[in-house]
């Protein structure tokens, strides 16, 4: 699914206090059940701008079918 126009503008701060975007590869924060039981890494799939700026992420990890979903500074950019 591409990404709209305000999803691409939108810039999002990951919990290293350090940008990413729609499409960017991001890690779960460890502090997350996600990242202790596997689920470490993902893509940035979408964005909705709401007063919690939730972020949704596919992860890498076969056994988490759905979007992970969070704030912002529950992920950061990785390369």
């Amino acid at each position: 699914m591409p990404a709209t126009s305000s999803e691409a503008a939108a810039v999002l701060i990951g919990y290293d206090k350090k940008p990413y975007r729609v499409g960017d590869r991001v890690e779960l924060s460890p502090h997350l059940d996600l990242w202790m039981q596997g689920a470490r890494c993902g893509t940035v799939h979408s964005v909705s701008l709401t007063p919690n700026d939730r972020v949704k992420v596919r992860s890498d990890h076969p056994q988490v079918s759905n979007l992970i979903a969070g704030p912002a500074d529950y992920f950061r950019k990785i390369n």
